[in-house]
């Protein structure tokens, strides 16, 4: 079947992840012991959760990366291809491995410990990403490990006046030059200060929106909701109260609605409020992935919350 323009509405690129979660009643002590009450293996990573986030609502969605062959990467890259999402765009290299964390979540107080380990990532070079998928692209989506590539993406994609969202977790090497590419700058409350060095939210979302020419800077804050700005001024997104089970992956599910809307060319404010009701159902469920909702189950909170 011959390639057709625009028919991805989001590209990604960015770490692909496999996670071993845990529910426990109280983390033991140094050298102890715990029986979970729930455990789940499933795909995980930024970008890669995001995607999946961008399928189950309906859009289409195409992952950049590198796996390479074994038991892991193919289970990592299995995964995504049965949530729909486009693998095609993943290279085969020797060695290639997901990254692998471990996510214990505590009942009692709600937080979450996370380990993980990136032996054995690889990432591609942006002479090696497929020939054309910018061209089929409505938006781009590129976290923070996208590296030199991902800041090569982002440029060539503003100049062709596609939408790039941004996710960003720590200053990496390239974090800096992603976010000033970026058209949608979208980051959590924590590395929003500390990135910019503000000492609240208000003077990190100004700062954010001095790095660059930017549609919008949206910083996430949980339980709290979501502060954001545009040309048209600043506001605030009251998040969506649901029971919770689970928050591991809402930020990156943020993301992947957040660019289907922009990728559909929805009004800024909405696209805000869409990702939050978005996020905020993911919590039902242990996981990253499991608790992502359709598109009608996030219609149906915002028809109920108006």
């Amino acid at each position: 079947m011959a390639e057709r323009a625009n028919d991805i509405d989001v590209l990604g690129l960015g770490v692909i992840t496999v996670d071993v979660l845990m529910r426990i009643k109280g983390l033991p002590e140094k050298g102890g012991k715990a029986l979970a009450e729930g455990a789940a293996l499933q795909g995980g990573g930024l970008t890669a959760t995001a995607l999946v986030a961008v399928s189950r609502l309906g859009g289409r969605a195409r992952m950049l990366g590198c796996l390479g062959r074994s038991r892991l990467a193919a289970q990592a890259e299995a995964d995504l291809a049965a949530e729909g999402v486009d693998v095609g765009g993943i290279l085969r290299r020797d060695g290639a491995e997901p990254a692998l964390a471990v996510v214990l979540v505590d009942t009692l107080s709600g937080q979450r410990t996370i380990m993980a380990s990136l032996e054995g990532v690889a990432y591609p070079a942006f002479e090696e990403l497929p020939a054309g998928d910018l061209a089929r692209a409505r938006c781009v989506l590129i976290d923070q490990h996208g590296g030199a590539a991902g800041v090569a993406l982002a440029r060539a994609a503003r100049t062709r006046g596609i939408p790039v969202v941004i996710d960003a977790e720590a200053a990496l090497p390239h974090t800096a030059d992603l976010i000033a590419l970026a058209s949608d700058v979208v980051v959590g409350e924590a590395f929003a200060l500390s990135f910019t060095g503000a000492p609240d939210i208000g003077t990190a979302l100004e700062a954010l929106w001095r790095t660059g020419d930017h549609a919008s800077v949206v910083i996430t804050r949980g339980a709290r909701g979501a502060d954001a700005r545009s040309r048209d001024g600043a506001w605030r997104q009251d998040a969506f109260a649901v029971p919770a089970v689970d928050t591991t992956g809402c930020g990156d599910v943020f993301h992947g609605a957040f660019a289907l809307c922009r990728a559909r060319g929805m009004p800024l404010p909405d696209a805000v409020r869409f990702a939050s009701a978005t996020a905020a159902l993911k919590t039902r469920c242990l996981g990253g992935r499991a608790g992502i909702p359709t598109r009608a189950e996030v219609e149906a909170l915002l028809a109920e919350r108006r």
